[in-house]
């Protein structure tokens, strides 16, 4: 166990609020970025909506809370006592185990990696860590959990070592006497293995000191992306060029947009029932800058300051932000001038999972998968681009130097449906063309390369090589009209034969002449 002690967790409109005193035992990361936390200094830390959990759950909620916060009980197969959901509201959390069976759903099919040449190899499933497992139940439509998987690829990580952990966990909620998923999210993680004083992580109920019940998850150690007896997986970064592909199977129910941390990604949907379907997303992994910024509270500004005094909860030390959360951006710019506008260090990732939508119904249809968005952005909108005076808009942001002080150049790809585009437009079947702008927030155009591209069913639109502060890229989409007679409607040509003869006719209501055939 880390010596670090929880001296405030306080979940404040996106943030996190942590103070730790102490260094945190276990190794030091491979990976190039360690976040910081300390003492008497305000700091804000932003992170992607990261897996912890090690551990399949149903949880219960409380409708009564104790602080602002609810009471917490972990939930066996039985829905009585804390756990009826007619007195408290259940969640699960469940991870996604290997698929075994063609029917299963839930579950990891596949994973295979390249590196340059783009030919992928599959690789092969080593085992699953721990001994967590939640049984499903299928009364209630609970998928059977288990814990993340390890898989060995023919591809070396930058740890030199060519083993890759896979965790994907789906939350559902408890609706009408069933769980309904809600969200998705699934990490491939390089790791190199150590030995050492490691535990599995593992769930308990324990009360804090105002009588408030809680779920803790022990066995956690920061330098470690997964723990087990005696076992830890040291987080290493991917190698350069690098491409993933993963596939899972999934209900249908999980439709809508997904997002993703990865560069030129391609998405497959493939039905497997009336009820499932195997998605399939592939891309390279990207080197997301980490921003972990703080200033001494003796010197720092006084915007800084009042921006921390108006914060419930804080008490001392960094603060962890979501990565995708509204109110990051006013948060990243605060600290701007305090970086040198320079993020910290830096991460290769390759993940993905769902998020939302507002606004134009076509946008927000979940029956089936509109589209992925990914960017390697420190910050980003945490649901898909909004559609505004004819325009796809969608809002990122970063510091404008990495660590190293290169130029800071940012990846955006649109994958989105081919109907999901005409729906918005209203537009037909024919092509379309698109384009595609990167402008600043001052609103000074910024370099990068556009394309635009369309297969059979999905629409591809990219961004790549702007710089930051907080750029939004915008999409234009047009579709050539079809050409339209004097008299109102459009003209179309059809071929008339008689014989050996054909004549062509073109109008609005065009007609073969008398003794011809339409053809």
């Amino acid at each position: 166990m880390s010596k670090s002690r929880l001296i405030s967790a306080v979940a404040t409109a996106g943030f996190v609020i942590i103070s730790l005193l102490g260094a945190p035992d276990g190794p030091t990361q491979a990976a190039s970025w360690t976040s910081q936390t300390p003492m008497g200094s305000y700091g804000i830390d932003f992170q992607d909506s990261n897996i912890l959990s090690g551990v399949s759950r149903v949880q219960a909620f409380s409708k009564e809370q104790i602080n602002s916060m609810p009471n917490m009980y972990l939930c066996n197969s039985s829905r009585s006592g804390n756990c009826d959901p007619s007195k408290n509201s259940l969640q699960a959390e469940v991870i996604l185990p290997k698929c075994e069976n063609a029917a299963q759903t839930f579950c990891i099919d596949s994973l295979s990696l390249s590196q340059s040449n783009g030919t992928f190899n599959a690789a092969s499933f080593i085992r699953t860590i721990g001994s967590s497992k939640l049984d499903g139940d299928p009364k209630e439509d609970l998928p059977q959990g288990t814990a993340p998987s390890l898989w060995k690829s023919d591809v070396l990580n930058a740890g030199n070592t060519a083993t890759y952990e896979v965790i994907g966990i789906v939350q559902l909620d408890w609706r009408d006497g069933k769980f309904m998923p809600r969200d998705l999210s699934v990490e491939v993680n390089p790791y190199s293995e150590i030995t050492g004083s490691f535990q599995a992580t593992k769930d308990e109920e324990i009360t804090f000191a105002n009588g408030r019940i809680g779920v803790s998850t022990s066995g956690h150690n920061p330098g470690c992306v997964w723990t087990d007896a005696g076992l830890c997986g040291v987080r290493e970064d991917f190698s350069r060029d690098t491409q993933v592909r993963l596939a899972v199977r999934l209900s249908s129910a999980i439709g809508g947009w997904f997002k993703g941390r990865l560069s030129s990604p391609a998405i497959q949907v493939t039905p497997t029932s009336g009820t499932a379907n195997l998605v399939t997303v592939s891309g390279a992994a990207v080197n997301v800058p980490q921003v972990s910024i703080g200033v001494p509270h003796d010197s720092a500004p006084d915007a800084i300051k009042q921006y921390f005094a108006k914060m419930g909860g804080y008490v001392d030390g960094f603060v962890t932000s979501r990565s995708d959360y509204p109110n990051s951006f006013d948060a990243l710019e605060l600290f701007r001038e305090v970086a040198r506008d320079k993020s910290q260090g830096s991460l290769t990732k390759w993940s993905f999972g769902t998020f939302g939508a507002a606004g134009n119904p076509c946008l927000t249809n979940t029956t089936k998968v509109l589209g992925l968005v990914t960017t390697n952005a420190t910050l980003y909108t945490g649901q898909a681009p909004s559609f505004q005076d004819g325009q796809l808009t969608y809002k990122v942001a970063g510091y404008h130097y990495l660590a190293d002080d290169s130029l800071n150049l940012g990846t955006y790809d649109l994958i989105m449906r081919k109907d999901t585009a005409r729906c918005l437009y209203n537009f037909g079947s024919a092509p379309i063309s698109a384009t595609v702008s990167v402008s600043s927030d001052k609103g000074v155009e910024n370099v990068a390369t556009t394309t635009f591209t369309e297969d059979e069913n999905w629409d591809h639109f990219q961004a790549y090589g702007f710089t930051f502060s907080q750029p939004s890229i915008s999409i234009k989409l047009t579709q050539e009209k079809p050409a339209v007679a004097p008299g109102g409607g459009a003209k179309r040509t059809i071929t008339c034969v008689k014989g050996k003869l054909t004549k062509k006719v073109s109008g609005t209501a065009p007609k073969c002449p008398a003794g011809y055939k339409k053809k």
